[in-house]
């Protein structure tokens, strides 16, 4: 078992606990009325090539209809 404060991604370290996503933080991502995706840093780079991004971040598609 991994301690949530050696993860090296500072949003895994706040929303993991040793035995999952925290309730509180699953609670209230299930409650947003908005799609959410979860993306490791390189991941993320990887699909929108944002270089400058700090992380952990939040971004919001924009609808291009």
């Amino acid at each position: 078992m991994t301690s949530p404060s050696t993860y090296p991604c500072n949003l895994c370290a706040i929303t993991f606990g040793n035995f999952g996503m925290k309730n509180e933080w699953k609670e209230f991502v299930n409650n947003l009325d908005v799609p959410v995706v979860f993306l490791h840093k390189d991941e993320f780079l990887d699909i929108y090539g944002i270089s400058d991004a700090s992380f952990p971040c939040a971004y919001k598609i924009k609808d291009e209809n």
